[in-house]
């Protein structure tokens, strides 16, 4: 039996201060070394590596429970598992004291389900020494013990550093085997995130907790070591998260139905609250307790779905929307005169001279420093910072804040253009395919970034033909949502061509459609006039990849750069199996042309500018098929 090893902090010495490479801004493509660039420091990298580490070692009592006879669950293991891998997410939290407490609390769950363990499996039961890797260390003992107790970052920070990729890649001495591994982890971070999300909206169910401990165990073993085995969990995650993101979607039914809704995007005069990150659950709350206050909220970012939801809608004080992508806070947000509240990702740590800081709050495991910390959902402080702030004044038309380049956002957007909108609608669309008005449909979306490549999906909706569709969600709409007018509607309709379809996991609502169309034109999801380009960011957008890829959905666009975590050798593999296209070639890249220059930019282009046929031919193919199966769809 493979047996792991108590950590030595002698046998290897780091070279680098850090090593991360979960997001798409990574240092260089490859990897943060000094200090994140999102803003996090080597401390809380290495903080945030332990705490991965350790819910490893909680996995294995918790998944040893489940599957033995008696087939335990732990409700707070269960919980703790949520909050410790959201916790680690991409711009999520800053706070290396509270990754202090977070190890804190891991430590009693161990000890808990530890205990459970031995008592219900007997002293004769594999210890976790003995089924861990070889490759594996266990890190725990008095000294480990007394750091944490005393809350001694700095020592703690250096013991994380051992247990993270540096280590790794050293271990196990095989760079794309690691990339896989992390591929698992960062898919881990965004199921668990949605999944939070689901459980705050009451839909939540066990088979959730019961992979995640299952992976993270596997993570541990000498299974992990094995390169199908690896690829096969990394599906197997993609399958747990789309079911997770089922559970979402029928969480935000109890808003209501979506509905087409024009959000006003101008100010109005008064005191002001400004909602960011992605949970309904907490805007929601806030709502209850602002109504009759006479304080206006706004969304940011990608709450603005908020308002198609009737029940959100509702509340009159819910008055329109602020702000771009989280990309953009650090401008926008000092120029809004109120309280600002982040639920969950992304928040970006406050520069030396935040004029803010007195006025923003964070809540659940969001944290950063100098950011006032909400407990429970008693909004009591974030309401009386909006009071004593300036607000919105008379007489003032728009935000004063400027987007980058030459963007500007109108005076309203649509939002509200979900799958169930859509599928009540198909017949009106078969029609127009009928028709000839529309000829393809593009996904566009998933998460923004400040990179200047990511100027592609800006593009790519401005030339495509004017008979094609878009389909939007994430924060990456705001890419292209300032097009809309310039963009018009359908030749001969009010549907525009820039749906907006909701947040980043409406992903979920984007795959019903695929599928629904596919089953009403008698065809797959890879033959239907689709392309799907992805705009990459962080860990959710990895867990959607991996829901795409177990589903077969191919091809898959994916850019601006794809993840440093992915090795060269690994991509032609991911390109064959998966249909994993990057939107640039390293020799584009390395060319520095600009991003509509790049081959797949062209490619996607062309495909919605169909050449005609030299000769009349009786008609074939998907569209033929389209019309006869146009019926079935109803």
């Amino acid at each position: 039996m493979p047996a792991g090893h108590n950590l030595d902090m002698e046998d290897f010495e780091p070279t680098n201060a850090m090593w991360c490479y979960q997001c798409e801004q990574t240092s260089g493509g490859t990897g943060c070394v000094k200090q994140g660039v999102c803003g996090k420091t080597p401390e809380v990298a290495a903080l945030q590596d332990m705490l991965v580490h350790k819910l490893k070692e909680l996995a294995f009592y918790a998944h040893k429970l489940r599957t033995s006879e008696k087939n335990a669950e732990d409700a707070a293991a269960n919980e703790f598992t949520l909050d410790g891998l959201f916790s680690t997410l991409t711009n999520v939290n800053f706070d290396a004291e509270r990754f202090v407490t977070f190890l804190r609390d891991a430590e009693e769950h161990i000890e808990r389900l530890k205990k459970c363990y031995e008592s219900e499996l007997g002293t004769g039961a594999p210890t976790l020494i003995e089924e861990s890797a070889k490759h594996y260390p266990i890190v725990g003992g008095e000294t480990y013990m007394k750091h944490l107790k005393d809350g001694k970052i700095e020592s703690l920070a250096e013991m994380g550093v051992h247990v993270g990729v540096q280590q790794k890649k050293k271990d196990v001495d095989n760079d794309a085997l690691v990339g896989l591994q992390e591929m698992l982890v960062y898919g881990l971070k965004g199921t668990a995130a949605y999944a939070d999300h689901a459980r705050l909206l009451g839909q939540m169910d066990n088979t959730v907790y019961a992979f995640l401990h299952e992976a993270l165990y596997f993570l541990m073993t000498d299974k992990c070591l094995d390169v199908g085995a690896c690829v096969d969990m990394n599906l197997k995650c993609g399958a747990s998260n789309f079911h997770v993101m089922e559970l979402l979607s029928k969480g935000h039914e109890q808003f209501g139905t979506p509905t087409p809704h024009m959000v006003n995007c101008k100010p109005k005069p008064g005191k002001c609250i400004l909602v960011s990150g992605h949970d309904m659950y907490y805007l929601h709350e806030l709502l209850k307790q602002t109504e009759g206050k006479g304080i206006n909220v706004y969304t940011h970012g990608e709450m603005m779905p908020a308002h198609m939801y009737p029940t959100l809608r509702a509340y009159t004080h819910l008055v329109g929307h602020y702000g771009t992508a989280w990309n953009n806070q650090q401008r926008q947000f000092p120029k809004f005169p109120g309280a600002i509240l982040v639920t969950t990702n992304c928040i970006m740590p406050l520069d030396q001279h935040s004029s803010y800081e007195n006025r923003i709050f964070s809540i659940s495991v969001v944290g950063a420093d100098r950011v006032a910390h909400v407990n429970g959902t008693d909004f009591s402080a974030v309401i009386k910072a909006a009071q004593e702030a300036e607000g919105f004044k008379e007489g003032e038309e728009q935000f004063a804040y400027k987007l980058p380049g030459v963007r500007v956002l109108p005076d309203s957007l649509q939002v509200g253009y979900s799958y169930q909108h859509i599928l009540a609608n198909a017949g009106a669309i078969i029609d127009l395919i009928k028709a000839g008005k529309i000829n393809r449909f593009y996904l566009i979306g998933g998460c923004d970034g400040s990179e200047g490549e990511r100027s592609f999906y800006t593009d790519l909706a401005q030339q495509i033909s004017n008979k094609s569709v878009i389909l939007t969600l994430g924060c990456g709409k705001f890419r292209i949502m300032h097009l809309a007018k310039q963009l018009g509607n359908v030749e001969g309709t009010e549907i525009p061509r820039i749906l907006d379809m909701g947040q980043c996991n409406d992903a979920f609502g984007a795959i019903m459609v695929a599928v629904a169309l596919s089953k009403a034109f008698n065809c797959t999801v890879n033959e239907l006039p689709l392309s799907i380009v992805l705009s990459w960011f962080e860990q959710k957008a990895v867990a959607v990849l991996l829901t795409l890829m177990h589903l077969g959905v191919k091809p898959l666009h994916i850019g601006p750069k794809l993840p440093g975590f992915v090795h060269p050798s690994l991509i032609p593999v991911l390109h064959e199996k998966f249909g994993i296209t990057p939107l640039a070639t390293p020799e584009e890249v390395a060319k520095d042309v600009t991003p509509d220059q790049w081959a797949t930019f062209r490619h996607l282009v062309e495909l919605s500018h169909p050449v005609p046929p030299k000769e009349e031919k009786k008609e074939e193919g998907l569209f033929s098929r389209i019309k006869i199966f146009a019926g079935n769809f109803m």
